[in-house]
């Protein structure tokens, strides 16, 4: 994990959120990432995805399992699908994202078992360097705002719109019957 905080600061240096992530397979790093989403213009430049995509590269598959992926911060939803079908075995969080993190926010995706056709969920160790991670939280507010403050929006929005679905069964009427109208 302190390889995870090292890699997070060069993030903030370079303007982007400070998250850091290193994914270890038998005991040896086989792919580390960077947040580079405004560096590169890349909304999926997150540090765990760009971490996994070297990890695939070094191991020439898309199979992860037996890995652990250590992170700064929470995986989001799009993290948390890239190490569902990677097979990640393990993740290690230094904080939560309680927003849009796969594990504590309202869609926890990343250890969601009954979700069809996925690969099953990894286990979750939560709080490692967790106050040395937290500094980051600070920071990112100040860079990320008014980005928090939209998904606080947006989730408002669909909760008095009534759009928010707690089922798959109650989406699907919903739908089939404003599609009827």
């Amino acid at each position: 994990m302190q390889r995870c905080i090292e890699l997070a600061q060069r993030a903030r240096q370079s303007g982007d959120t400070p998250v850091g992530s290193v994914i270890v397979r038998n005991d040896q790093v086989i792919g580390e990432g960077v947040e580079a989403v405004r560096a590169r213009l890349d909304v999926t430049a997150h540090a765990e995805i760009e971490a996994i995509r070297q990890a695939c590269r070094k191991v020439h598959s898309l199979d992860l399992a037996g890995s652990v992926l250590y992170t700064t911060a929470e995986p989001c939803w799009m993290c948390s699908y890239a190490i569902r079908q990677t097979h990640i075995s393990q993740v290690v969080v230094g904080r939560t994202v309680a927003s849009v993190g796969g594990f504590s926010s309202r869609h926890p995706i990343l250890t969601d078992p009954e979700i069809e056709c996925w690969p099953s969920p990894p286990s979750i160790t939560c709080g490692v360097l967790g106050r040395e991670c937290e500094k980051f939280k600070t920071w990112q507010a100040r860079i990320c705002g008014p980005c928090a403050h939209s998904v606080a929006q947006t989730y408002a929005a669909f909760a008095s719109q009534d759009l928010y679905f707690n089922s798959r069964k109650d989406a699907t009427s919903r739908i089939e019957t404003q599609a009827s109208r």
